[in-house]
């Protein structure tokens, strides 16, 4: 994300850079989704803004790496990633809103 540019210099040393991309996505669930999973939205049926959670018959990029040893760690800025279950396989989540000032907008 370009709010991190110079604080990850690992992921920017290995980045690539693409002229055209297109998300699978109109909105941050299905994206997201896809995204963790490599299925389009009508394959892991995260299309609408319904309440269901991701099935489990997708694998998330994150389970896949803690089943390989790896430690998962997810921070996100946004809810709808709980609420659809795309924190599934994370080891560590945090909720960048819940460190919010209660008196902010987003309340």
């Amino acid at each position: 994300d370009t709010a991190a540019i110079g604080r990850l210099p690992y992921t920017e040393r290995h980045a690539r850079h693409f002229r055209v991309a297109r998300s699978a996505g109109c909105w941050t669930a299905p994206a997201t989704a896809s995204l963790f999973t490599g299925c389009y939205p009508h394959e892991h049926h995260i299309e609408t803004r319904s309440r269901e959670t991701m099935s489990r018959e997708f694998p998330t990029l994150a389970e896949r790496f803690a089943r390989a040893g790896y430690g998962t760690h997810q921070v996100t800025a946004n809810g709808v990633t709980i609420l659809f279950g795309l924190d599934r396989g994370f080891e560590h989540v945090d909720r960048l809103w819940e460190d919010l000032p209660k008196t902010s907008w987003i309340d």
